[in-house]
């Protein structure tokens, strides 16, 4: 990462959103697609079963099945952050359908309607698939041009409460392991205790110790974090990783963005590993960011994350 003689402020990184339009237009063609197709197979179950040689009791459970494959594909098109591990498992699903698809084909006399049939549906599939997984990977692969990072992940919510009291939890660099049950300790190096330069030492309940060093700081509103990366025992597959905090007034409270910008040790591994960081922290930052709202701390829930900020 940086040696330790590098000056450790720069500017705040400035977060835009992704750019989530190609996924949505595959995930909503999918949609588009088995909907006709769950329709036609619960309606058109006679015809249909003549032409590609199944049962109607299959073909019924075929429908249902993607009656709720439909409503899966709904909900992640109706989010507002795009869900990168449910957008993925989607598309493994298609491509086995596709897979599925050929081998039946392959395998089973079929008249021409059969054929039309099958092959039709498996090129509308792959088709959403193929928009899916480039829309996918144009998130998965989100180059930062702020630090020169291949990826970054951008969480956000809305809370009911004032961005002054969560800066209080965020600013107290010491205290953050009081909101994640998931951290078993934090604190302070010597030196400066607010601002760039900072330096906090983590560690959590598996025993994986890091440390994170103040790099920008905007009083009330943001911080950015630099990791220790080539300290010995990072314990993330990083070889570089950034992170930070937004505060934002709104009409309700305030909006909470928490970000992280890295380049991975392994990077064929990009199209599993960010999908999984980014399904981790969606599961259980939320907790965090309650407990950091919560009127009164010892009553707040005791759950959390270790996840890196």
């Amino acid at each position: 990462m940086f040696a330790e003689s590098r000056s450790p402020s720069r500017p705040l990184v400035e977060l835009t959103p992704p750019d989530a339009r190609l996924l949505r237009a595959g995930l909503a063609f999918n949609a588009v697609l088995s909907t006709l197709c769950a329709t036609a197979l619960l309606t058109l179950t006679e015809p249909i079963s003549q032409a590609v040689g199944l049962v109607p009791a299959e073909l019924t459970s075929l429908g249902l099945a993607l009656a709720v494959f439909v409503g899966a594909l709904v909900w992640q098109v109706r989010r507002r952050l795009p869900h990168l591990l449910a957008a993925l498992l989607t598309s493994v699903a298609d491509l086995g359908w596709v897979l599925a698809s050929v081998i039946y084909v392959a395998t089973t006399p079929l008249p021409p309607t059969g054929l039309w049939l099958v092959g039709g549906v498996a090129a509308g599939v792959g088709m959403a698939a193929t928009l899916q997984l480039l829309g996918l990977r144009r998130l998965i692969r989100e180059p930062d041009p702020d630090l020169g990072t291949q990826h970054r992940y951008v969480w956000s919510l809305e809370v009911n409460a004032p961005p002054e009291q969560l800066w209080t939890a965020v600013r107290d660099l010491a205290g953050i392991h009081k909101y994640s049950a998931g951290l078993a300790s934090s604190s302070l190096r010597s030196g400066p205790t607010r601002g760039p330069g900072a330096i906090r030492d983590c560690s959590n309940t598996k025993g994986e110790a890091w440390s994170e060093r103040v790099v920008a700081w905007e009083e009330g509103r943001a911080i950015d974090l630099e990791f220790l990366a080539e300290a010995p025992g990072f314990p993330f597959p990083m070889t570089r990783l950034l992170g930070g905090w937004r505060l934002r007034p709104t009409h309700a409270g305030a909006q909470v963005q928490v970000y992280w910008s890295f380049d991975l040790q392994r990077p064929m591994l990009a199209p599993v590993v960010v999908p999984l960081l980014a399904h981790q922290i969606e599961r259980s930052f939320p907790a965090v960011i309650a407990a950091m709202t919560a009127p009164d701390l010892a009553a707040a829930p005791a759950l959390g994350s270790s996840d890196p900020i």
